[in-house]
């Protein structure tokens, strides 16, 4: 069987991970590896082929508490992009900025 995919859709990923999922694998990878966490990120983004920065930039969305993770990890539209500028927010601000971000009414403070 051949599917014909118009030029114009062969150069997006139809495979998008959503990026809390990929912060908790490269986290995982992380853990699994000897040495110092500064080491092992190198080493990470030197056999993933990506810059240290853009690693860390993933591992920085694990600072969301564990409910907004979960909570995340279920919305298809979020990107990296977006959650980025609220890693550097303390967690109660961190969740007034997400119930808005998610149209949500309350966000318990769990932890």
């Amino acid at each position: 069987m051949r599917v014909d995919v118009p030029y114009k859709h062969k150069l997006v990923n139809i495979l998008r991970f959503n990026p809390i999922q990929i912060a908790e694998w490269l986290d995982q990878l992380c853990r699994n590896r000897p040495g110092e966490c500064r080491d092992k990120v190198a080493r990470l983004s030197a056999d993933l082929g990506v810059m240290k920065s853009r690693v860390i930039q993933f591992l920085n969305l694990l600072r969301f508490p564990a409910d907004l993770r979960n909570r995340l990890k279920k919305d298809p539209n979020v990107a990296e992009g977006h959650l980025r500028p609220f890693t550097k927010m303390d967690v109660a601000a961190m969740r007034v900025a997400m119930r808005r971000l998610l149209g949500q009414t309350v966000i318990t403070n769990a932890g």
